[in-house]
This record gives C-alpha cells, sequence and structure tokens, in this order.
C-alpha cells in the first residue's frame, strides 16, 4: 500500500493545477455558490489525504473517514467473488482483504495528525442511529442540519439518505455469515486488532 500512500512533498504544480482546474469546471457546471459543498467519496484518497489537503490548500478541506466492523467487511472478498482474483486459497484471500482493511485505517490514522479537520464515523452507527450520526457529521462539516432531508421524496432525482435504515439489519452481518468460520475469524482478530479494540467490534451473532 505504500505505493498508494500520498504526502505533502508528492504534490507537483501540475498535480495542484489538474485539481484546481478540474474543481472550477465543477463550480461552473453546478452554478455553484459560495455556501456550497464539493463531495467527493474516493477510496483512494484515504491515503492521500496530506496530498488532497496540501493541494487545495485550504482550511475549508475536511475529511471523513467511515469505519466498519472488520469482522463484517474483510469477509467482502468471499461475497465478490472477482476480489483478489488468483488467490485460490480462503486464507490466503483474507489475510490479504485483513491487512489492506488494517493498513488503510493505519495511514489514515498517521495522516490525520497533520489534518486541519477530519472525522471517524462508524458505519453501524449510520446504519443503527441515523439521525444522531448525520446531525454530528453536519455539524463537523459546519452545514446547517435539516432533518427534512432525512425525509424520502419520491420526486427527488438523487437517493436521499433515508434509504439508509434498510440496513439496520443488516448492520452486523451484511450478507457474508454463510462463508465465516472460526479461523478466517482469526485471521481478522490478529490482523484487525487495533481497530476492533479501538471501536469495541466483535464478531457479530452467525
Amino acid at each position: 500500500i505504500d505505493e498508494h500512500h500520498h504526502t505533502e512533498k508528492d504534490v507537483t504544480p501540475e498535480d495542484r493545477k489538474q485539481y484546481l482546474d478540474l474543481l472550477e469546471l465543477i463550480k461552473k457546471l453546478k452554478k455553484a455558490t459560495d455556501d456550497m459543498r464539493f463531495f467527493d467519496k474516493s477510496q483512494p484518497y484515504v491515503t492521500k489525504t496530506r496530498y488532497i489537503q496540501e493541494i487545495l490548500d485550504s482550511k475549508d478541506v475536511y475529511f471523513l473517514y467511515q469505519i466498519k466492523n472488520p469482522f463484517v467487511l474483510c469477509y467482502k472478498p468471499f461475497k465478490y467473488p472477482h476480489w483478489y482474483y488468483g488467490l485460490k486459497d480462503k486464507y490466503e484471500r483474507m489475510t490479504k482483504s485483513c491487512e489492506q482493511v488494517s493498513n488503510t485505517y493505519k495511514y489514515f490514522l498517521s495522516d490525520s495528525k497533520h489534518l486541519k479537520h477530519y472525522k471517524i464515523v462508524k458505519f453501524e452507527d449510520m446504519a443503527l442511529k441515523l439521525k444522531e450520526t448525520v446531525e454530528d457529521i453536519c455539524n463537523f462539516l459546519e452545514l446547517d442540519f435539516d432533518e427534512e432531508h432525512m425525509i424520502h421524496h419520491p420526486d427527488r432525482n438523487f437517493t436521499s439518505v433515508s434509504t439508509l435504515p434498510y440496513k439496520k439489519n443488516t448492520a452486523h452481518d451484511d450478507g457474508t455469515k454463510d462463508c465465516a468460520d472460526k479461523e478466517l475469524d482469526k485471521i481478522i482478530a490478529d490482523k484487525c486488532a487495533d481497530i476492533i479494540k479501538k471501536f469495541d467490534y466483535s464478531i457479530p451473532p452467525r
């Protein structure tokens, strides 16, 4: 994962110009005003937070990192067979998955010491405590919280956050329990020990 980890020293004038030009284009296309926020959900940015902050050179850059129970998240290569294609051994696949989850988190945690604004949110809180979590995120982003936006409006052409409650039943499962076993759980417990301890995660009921 080292090759994907970028910091301030990796910023070039060309990179800065490319990003800033892109943002200006987006603002023009969306007819953005000064009180609007640009939001980008890109997983690769998790290991490039310092790089992005340096490029934008702005105090208004906010980083929101969503963490999820490793005993669920690390089983994704079994739910999506194309992940880690070529690794036939399930224990090897699990080890690879755990290393990716653990290393990504460690890089973000280390880089956060250099970030002006960052916050870590648990996926389970988004699913089980939606209103409180969204309100907390809005406070962090210095945005007004309006509960009206949590109500699904069929006439709107975007997905409302009100679609999240359907995940309540999968917050501790996510369809991975059929491929779970004790040996795989041991790998997760070992490789992701820091995350499990800090966020008080445990093996979900199966």
